[in-house]
């Protein structure tokens, strides 16, 4: 699919937002942003690396966790979500596939569609 310059208004403006405010610790930073890529004007992002990918494969991979694993997660997830409401943005799809996670953290995609 081909991005319209609409898409791109809309793709890009929370992006650049979160990035502007400096970043939340479970918000996947973005380090860097083209607007217009090489690559047939599709947005490029940078984004940090998340070493354990994302939390619905890592469920897979180890099965059901405990609740003492659990609850911290959430809290990280939450604390995300608060961050994005209280900037004004609307993650619009928060889901297993877009909470990614990093060793020690976990990182609510910034980078999923809003």
């Amino acid at each position: 699919m081909r991005l319209t310059p609409r898409h791109r208004l809309v793709v890009s403006n929370p992006l650049l937002q979160v990035h502007r405010l400096g970043g939340h610790p479970n918000v996947t930073a973005m380090l860097g942003f083209v607007p217009e890529g090489k690559n047939g004007g599709v947005p490029l992002l940078a984004l940090e690396l998340c070493e354990e990918g994302d939390l619905k494969a890592y469920l897979r991979k180890k099965g059901a966790l405990p609740t003492e694993d659990l609850v911290p997660m959430c809290r990280d997830v939450a604390a995300a979500m608060a961050f994005l409401e209280t900037s004004l943005i609307v993650h619009r799809d928060l889901a297993a596939r877009n909470v990614l996670l990093t060793q020690g953290k976990i990182s609510a995609a910034a980078a999923a569609p809003f």
